[in-house]
Order: structure tokens, then C-alpha cells, then sequence
């Protein structure tokens, strides 16, 4: 079974805010999350089951963005939290 991991900062998802942008990162790597917890102001990691087709996973990632009102990213196998972080400052427009 695959899975996708969500940092939680106690019992929500840990939203970090880059340009006006409120959004939720997500990583199929454990590790790497765990990694920089502080970073995207977390405490834990919870895990979800990442299955099915392409339109199944959209929904998932739907329901998280609307619960939260954030955007959601799903960070590359392998991908360092801190570069892509530093990649979207770089790339997201401000929002005010």
C-alpha cells in the first residue's frame, strides 16, 4: 500500500505561509518531512493511504485543501523541504 505523509502541528495540518500563500506540504517520504518538521511548523506526521487512480488521489488532496483553505504541494520523491520552500518564494506571485 502507498502513502503519502502530512505534517500536523497538533491536530491540523501545518500550513506554512510563503508569499501570502497559506499551503500544506506534502511528501511520499517520511523521512524527509521528519527532516524539517520545524521548518513547516510542525510536531508530528501523520500518515494517509495514497491509492487508486489519478482522480482518486485529486480528491484526496480536494477535500485536505478545502478543509484547511490552503493549497496543498506534494513535494518529489527525494525532494529537500527547505529547497522547495525556498523554490516557491521564488516562483509564487504575493497575494495581499
Amino acid at each position: 500500500m502507498e502513502k503519502i505523509f502530512i505534517p500536523y502541528r497538533g491536530r491540523r495540518p501545518a500550513a506554512v505561509s510563503i508569499n501570502g500563500h497559506h499551503l500544506i506540504i506534502l511528501s511520499p517520504q517520511k523521512e524527509v518531512l521528519e527532516e524539517d518538521l520545524a521548518i513547516v511548523g510542525a510536531d508530528r506526521i501523520k500518515e494517509i493511504p495514497w491509492e487508486g487512480s489519478d482522480e482518486e488521489r485529486e480528491r484526496i488532496l480536494g477535500k485536505l485543501a478545502l478543509k484547511t483553505q490552503s493549497g496543498v504541494i506534494v513535494a518529489e520523491d527525494g525532494q529537500n523541504i527547505t529547497e522547495l520552500l525556498n523554490s516557491l518564494r521564488q516562483a509564487l506571485p504575493w497575494v495581499q
